[in-house]
């Protein structure tokens, strides 16, 4: 899954991902694969995911993997504007380390 970088995939990659349990092997796969999508729209579903969240680990590999300038500048834009919307400080912490190094 992780190659599939096709823009119709993402609405079916992106349903429910906030249902599963953070060590779900489908969890996994789904983040994996939005997160390769290289698309806003799949940035965006990671980042409503992120901000609820427990897992740190699940996190730096999604976001670690972020290669194009929109889904960057909208990680960005998010970690300044909603910092008060992330559950866990140290998810946000990561988060900024790896889009400052990119």
């Amino acid at each position: 899954m992780e190659n599939v970088t096709n823009p119709d995939a993402i609405d079916v990659l992106s349903d429910s991902i906030t249902n599963y349990n953070d060590n779900s092997a489908i969890l996994y796969a789904k983040i994996n694969a939005l997160a390769s999508q290289r698309n806003v729209v799949a940035t965006a579903s990671l980042l409503s995911w992120a901000k609820n969240t427990k897992s740190n680990q699940l996190v730096e590999m999604a976001f670690s993997k972020l290669s194009d300038t929109k889904s960057l500048e909208l990680v960005k834009k998010s970690l300044k504007d909603e910092v008060g919307e992330y559950r866990n400080y140290e998810i946000r912490e990561i988060m900024l380390e790896i889009v400052k190094n990119k």
